[in-house]
């Protein structure tokens, strides 16, 4: 691996060291560009439209948000289903099974 002086904002130092202190700042900016990588790959996996140059982060929260709206809607149905079902075996209870 080479290595090379570059300009870095001391904001973004300090910030890279906090997370971790003990190990040296470019292996844990190393380390932190590796999960934005794997978690940008996944973002372009999703089967979702995706917006123009949408940061991973935004792909993810509407995923996750969709998500979300799909379980809602399934539960829905599930509950309408189980009224139906409840409706049908009072019917059948009440006026026998038919012919």
């Amino acid at each position: 691996m080479k290595s090379k002086n570059v300009k870095i904002p001391l904001d973004l130092v300090e910030l890279i060291e906090k997370r971790d202190p003990d190990r040296p700042v470019g292996e844990v900016l190393f380390d932190i560009v590796k999960d934005y990588v794997a978690l940008e790959e996944y973002a372009n996996s999703l089967k979702i439209d995706k917006v123009g140059k949408e940061p991973v982060s935004s792909i993810l929260i509407r995923y996750h948000n969709f998500q979300d709206a799909n379980r809602t809607d399934v539960q829905k149905e599930i509950e309408e289903l189980k009224s139906m079902i409840s409706g049908a075996e009072k019917f059948f209870t009440k006026f026998g099974k038919g012919t």
